[in-house]
């Protein structure tokens, strides 16, 4: 019964007032009326219940009862100390406090909507637990850190190769466009050589009784057109002889045959022969002249001597930086001119991949040439065969050096990727042994929540929950279903004769022993102090009683000895079965509840049904 208390002396004499605690709702009115009652009566001086004034004087003690609104009784008791009074003051209230209606004035529905939100609430902190457990497990975060590892390096390798075709293409492209330029240029120096001897014939023809060697206008037509070329060939007036004239000032070069005597081949009326080497400059020519219009035994023909050191050195203006070579080449494979230090003039690579390989196949193209026998490096070369012309032209680029740059950035990404996979790797395992903690720490928690800690059989609330889901899986397939109620005889006396400790033994001895009289699907739970429930599901209320004999019996015989001597103790059962009608787990509990006390009441150590 709610009391409040206040004590006050009779120099301040104060009115006590105390106030019942009550669920029912009053009325505004009715507290400011007791206010100022409460008010008026401390201002008197007295403290008076009903008629009866408070005394000032004596030690006494006195008690006065009084009526307060709303039907709750006041008692006072003072007690008078000499000079001193003590009032005591306190509100009794006679009107029973509002308690939960009881559950069997609960509709059905409203009782199944209240065990399904208790469910759902369960079912969800289960749920979270075991999403937890899930992540938590070492399998998944080392699946999942596996996975992004390989998504990311897979990345990384795409991208490097891509990154390499890609440069190896961007090389092929720029080796092309140079090639397809050296060839324009190549076609032309010969068109205009071409030119220049078709013109020089034709003066020669006009002016036939002139002497090249002492005719002004031969030299000076000579000097423009050597002019015209960036001075890149000379041009020669040969008897038929073979005997070679040159042209004034200019001494003869060499003796030879006629040029077009071992000529591959001879386009757009030229003769192209082989390198000849002037013995008193060093310097390499290669010859290419026309065939005399006019044969006989005086005819002479025109040749043009191209400067192979100068054509090389025009080359090597144009050749990729820094290993890149530039090569003309004829079709025999023999090296006439080039720019780059790959490849030696006069050298043939008639048995080198290029002529093997990839010459026969197609007339231009950009391919790899891989090492010939230690003697090359490996190069990207880019071809072309002239079709006017017995020439071949190649542009070549050191393969190492083409993919310095893709190299580079390489390097680049595969160290960004490590230092990504380091920290990643670093946040997967701590990740991992957080995940592990916090699993660890969900299953202790809901190992809390389901079981006692002393017995380690389940709590309360767990048993209540699955009594509850048995009682719904009852309404779709109805099922024998018992409950037994079992309560250690005379508890409290062993635990205040022997301890707690002995208590606590005894507990786990009745879990122990209970356990091992029951099913693997049963539960047994402790509800507090020295009782526990089991629940038996597929079970009809003559089984129930025959197992709750067989656990009385085995625990009937457990001794547990103590320093003051052998504890024995005994168990009494009260066990029921569940009704098409139960709406709630109240009623299943509240029937096995009554047979406990009835087989308390009949004198322990026996099982009752109710």
């Amino acid at each position: 019964m709610p009391t409040s208390i206040r004590t006050t002396s009779a120099a301040q004499t104060m009115r006590m007032t105390m106030r019942c605690s009550c669920m029912a709702t009053r009325s505004s009115d009715s507290r400011s009326r007791r206010r100022r009652r409460a008010r008026r009566s401390a201002g008197n001086g007295l403290v008076k219940m009903g008629n009866e004034p408070t005394p000032s004087l004596g030690k006494q003690r006195r008690t006065a009862t009084g009526k307060r609104p709303g039907g709750d009784r006041e008692t006072c008791h003072t007690v008078s100390h000499g000079a001193r009074d003590s009032h005591i003051c306190g509100c009794l209230s006679t009107r029973p406090l509002p308690t939960c209606p009881p559950a069997s004035t609960i509709p059905a529905d409203g009782r199944r909507q209240a065990a399904r939100i208790r469910r759902g609430g369960a079912a969800m902190e289960g749920e979270t637990i075991r999403h937890v457990e899930e992540w938590g497990r070492p399998r998944t975060v080392v699946l999942l850190t596996l996975l992004l590892l390989a998504a990311l390096w897979t990345v990384v390798v795409v991208s490097v190769v891509v990154a390499r075709h890609d440069s190896l293409d961007a090389t092929g492209r720029t080796l092309q466009q140079l090639t397809h330029a050296l060839e324009e240029q190549t076609r032309q120096q010969f068109h205009l050589i071409d030119t220049v001897l078709v013109a020089s014939e034709l003066w020669l023809q006009a002016h036939p009784a002139r002497s090249p060697e002492s005719d002004p206008a031969v030299r000076q037509l000579v000097d423009r057109l050597r002019a015209s070329s960036g001075k890149l060939f000379d041009i020669q007036l040969r008897p038929a002889d073979s005997r070679s004239v040159p042209i004034p000032g200019r001494p003869p070069r060499w003796a030879a045959g006629p040029v077009g005597s071992d000529r591959p081949t001879e386009v757009i009326g030229l003769s192209i022969g082989q390198p000849v080497a002037d013995p008193a400059s060093g310097r390499v020519d290669l010859p290419v002249a026309r065939a005399p219009s006019s044969p006989g035994a005086n005819a002479q023909q025109l040749m043009a001597m191209v400067d192979l050191e100068m054509l090389s050195r025009s080359y090597e203006a144009e050749r990729p930086r820094p290993n890149g070579v530039i090569a003309l080449l004829s079709l025999d494979g023999t090296v006439l001119a080039q720019a780059g230090d790959d490849w030696q003039r006069a050298h043939s690579l008639a048995g080198g991949p290029l002529f093997r390989l990839h010459l026969p196949q197609q007339r231009r193209a950009f391919v790899v040439l891989d090492a010939d026998g230690g003697e090359h490096p490996r190069l990207l070369a880019s071809y072309s065969s002239l079709p006017d012309l017995p020439l071949i032209v190649v542009v070549s680029e050191d393969y190492e050096t083409a993919l310095a740059g893709w190299k580079r950035q390489s390097l680049w990404t595969i160290l960004l990727a490590l230092g990504m996979t380091i920290p990643l790797t670093v946040v997967a395992w701590r990740s991992l042994r957080l995940l592990r903690r916090l699993a660890e720490h969900g299953t202790q928690m809901r190992q809390l929540a389901i079981s006692d800690q002393l017995t380690g059989v389940s709590s309360r609330q767990h048993f209540v929950a699955m009594l509850g889901d048995e009682l719904m899986r009852q309404q779709n397939r109805p099922l024998p279903l018992a409950v037994m109620l079992l309560d250690i005889d005379f508890f409290r006396r062993i635990n205040d004769g022997y301890g707690h400790a002995v208590g606590d033994q005894v507990l786990r001895a009745v879990a122990q022993a209970a356990k091992g009289a029951l099913r693997q699907r049963d539960l047994l739970a402790r509800f507090g102090g020295g009782q526990f429930a089991v629940l038996l599901p597929d079970t009809e209320i003559a089984e129930a009683l025959l197992v709750a004999n067989r656990i009385r019996a085995q625990i009937g015989a457990i001794a547990i000895p103590t320093e003051n001597g052998t504890v024995r103790f005994s168990i009494s059962v009260g066990a029921s079965e569940s009704m098409a009608d139960d709406g709630s787990t109240d009623e299943v509990l509240r029937r096995a509840a009554q047979a406990l006390q009835s087989a308390a009441a009949a004198g322990h150590d026996r099982v009752v049904a109710g």
